[in-house]
């Protein structure tokens, strides 16, 4: 884990284990979530993010595939640009901020019409 002024840059799969023992102690001193931070964290299934984190960058959590659960406190003002992109699972979002919540949604909804598109345009490139 590498952590750099409250700013949490990178996790590793060997993290996830110390997220799910003892989450206080991972979450120490952390106000931010880097870009990127979880990248292809396949062991993550489920999350919570303490209040005092502030914001989750671009990508975040980019292809966590097995992450189905995801809970965001109102101390959370941003989040980036596909942020939740590849969290093929990920079906339950606890937002405190209703706002936060309902933009949360519709990035959700436009990374799924954007995959099926991709599968189409795949399935026409593999008949031609």
């Amino acid at each position: 884990m590498v952590v750099n002024d409250g700013k949490l840059i990178e996790v590793d799969e060997a993290d996830i284990k110390l997220l799910d023992k003892n989450p206080k102690k991972f979450w120490e001193n952390i106000k931010d979530i880097d870009n990127r931070a979880f990248n292809g964290c396949t062991s993550l299934t489920s999350i919570k993010i303490p209040d005092g984190v502030k914001s989750i960058g671009d990508y975040a959590f980019y292809n966590c595939t097995n992450l189905t659960n995801i809970e965001i406190p109102s101390s959370v003002k941003s989040i980036g640009g596909y942020a939740f992109y590849g969290c093929t699972n990920l079906t339950n979002i606890e937002a405190l901020s209703p706002n936060l919540k309902a933009e949360m949604e519709r990035n959700l909804s436009m990374y799924e019409k954007l995959a099926k598109e991709v599968e189409e345009l795949k399935h026409k490139a593999q008949s031609i």
